[in-house]
Formats: structure tokens, sequence, C-alpha cells
């Protein structure tokens, strides 16, 4: 068996696929981008993400997290998906810049609080 080398120019080895050579991360994420929104389940039905996860080694959980990563920012899932940012640092991202916009919010709504008493109709000067 020989090496397969793909159209995007990447190289499968003998045997191999491309799939086992990515890490857990970015298996999760692969099927966040192919799954984004969780399947509606019902009796008996299998989530077909949640199969896949199974068969690759990984919890379905990592595939809700990659979710998360995805809907906070498509360019840091790619980075996750590419391989350049684990999953767990793109969480730990995520984390931090909701921590700083909720932040931002806390301090802004006494600011906000006290131009509407002083400026009840939005106005900042008399024309």
């Amino acid at each position: 068996m020989e090496a397969r080398e793909l159209e995007n120019g990447d190289v499968v080895p003998p045997g191999g696929r491309i799939f086992a050579m990515l890490s857990k991360g970015e298996r999760a994420m692969a099927l966040a981008f192919l799954y984004p929104e969780p399947e509606k389940g019902g009796r008996g039905k299998k989530s077909e993400a949640k199969t896949a996860a199974k068969r690759g080694g990984f919890s379905s959980d990592r595939v809700d997290t990659a979710r998360a990563v995805l809907r906070h920012s498509v360019e840091l899932a790619e980075q996750v998906r590419d391989g350049d940012v684990t999953l767990d640092d793109a969480l730990k991202i995520v984390h931090e810049q909701i921590a700083q916009t909720s932040e931002l919010i806390d301090n802004t709504a006494p600011r906000m609080r006290k131009l509407r008493r002083e400026r009840p109709d939005g106005q900042d000067h008399e024309c």
C-alpha cells in the first residue's frame, strides 16, 4: 500500500484514514460543523453525532462543548478544527470572553441608569 495524496494536498498514510489522524477535540469540532444543532431525539431514535462520537472514541459531551465554541465564534471553531487551538483552550477563551462581556455590562449599567434619569427623552442636547 502506498500513501495517497488528496485534492487539498493532505497525505493519507498507507491504510490510514484522515479522521484517525485528528485529535479528539478536532473530531468533536468536525462533528459540530456537521451537526451544529443537537438532533431532536425520540423514542428509539439515535443521534448521528452521538453515534459518531462513540465510534470516534470520545464522549458526546465533547461534541456539545465544540458546538458551544462554534456558536460563540466560527473563527475560533475553525482554529480548533484545523488543529491550531485545542478544544479545551478554546473553551477557556470562550469563558474569558463571556466574563469580560459580563463585566463590561455590569460596569455600564449604572451609567446608563444615570443617563436615563438625567435625560429621559434620550437626547444629548437641545436643537
